[in-house]
C-alpha cells in the first residue's frame, strides 16, 4: 500500500500563512515568494499545488487586508 498524502486544504494554508507572519520578519521573510517556497518545502508539494489551494488569495487577505 502506498503512502497517503496529506490533503491542503485552503485552511491549512490561512493557518500557515497566519502562524509565519506572526513571526517577526527577517530580510525578506514576508515576501510573497519567499512565503510561497517555504510553504512548498512545508507542505511537501509543488508550488503549483499551493496556488491552486488558494496561496495567493489567503496572502493577500492576510498581509493586504483584502
Amino acid at each position: 500500500m502506498g503512502a497517503r498524502k496529506t490533503l491542503i486544504t485552503y485552511d491549512n494554508v490561512v493557518e500557515f500563512l497566519k502562524n509565519r507572519l506572526t513571526q517577526s520578519p527577517c530580510g525578506n521573510d514576508h515576501d510573497f515568494m519567499h512565503l510561497l517556497e517555504e510553504g512548498s518545502v512545508t507542505f511537501k508539494v509543488s508550488m503549483d499545488l499551493l496556488l491552486k489551494k488558494g496561496f495567493r488569495k489567503a496572502y493577500r487577505q492576510i498581509v493586504e487586508g483584502l
